[in-house]
């Protein structure tokens, strides 16, 4: 099955790491930071940036990675001209803050498992949209790259499409 995937952050990184760029967006939709109506990109956004993929059945399914389950949910419950798309989450709903959080092991573990199955999910993605403010984000740009066979040194990047933020990634973890 073709399918695009977003990885939509939402906790603490809108606090700091992606303020300025949450801000500048809503000042591009003429709001100002006491007016805008949320602290964050909604869902819609995420959407323009692949809507003309529509025709090539290619946004027919897309999977949600998100640490804001709930929102995103009545987002697209309010969205109109994608009643013909499918939306898909992790089963797991419980909040994703940081792994190391949970001192309980059992918690800790399904948080990792369903960590590493959104990872999954997303590098293998006909179309990624995500940001490079997250290690979630460039961790997918790097695991989306392929190597072109019989050329040494030739690597060619998947399809990735930049929701907000830098246009430069940096390294996982930095």
């Amino acid at each position: 099955k073709h399918y695009v995937a977003f990885n939509v952050r939402r906790g603490n990184e809108l606090t700091a790491e992606a303020k300025y760029w949450v801000d500048e967006y809503w000042a591009k939709q003429g709001y100002n930071e006491t007016t805008q109506p949320s602290n964050y990109i909604p869902i819609s956004h995420y959407l323009e940036q692949v809507q003309n993929e529509q025709e090539s059945g290619v946004l027919t399914n897309v999977y949600i990675a998100t640490d804001d389950q709930d929102s995103i949910k009545r987002e697209i419950d309010e969205l109109s001209g994608f009643s013909n798309v499918s939306f898909y989450m992790n089963p797991d709903t419980s909040p994703k803050i940081h792994l190391q959080s949970d001192l309980e092991c059992s918690i800790r573990y399904n948080r990792t498992i369903a960590a590493i199955a959104d990872l999954k999910i997303l590098s293998q993605s006909d179309i990624f949209v995500g940001e490079y403010n997250s290690n979630e984000g460039r961790l997918v740009h790097t695991a989306r790259t392929s190597f072109v066979d019989g050329e040494i040194g030739t690597a060619r990047q998947l399809d990735m499409r930049i929701a907000f933020g830098p246009e430069s990634r940096g390294i996982p973890g930095t």
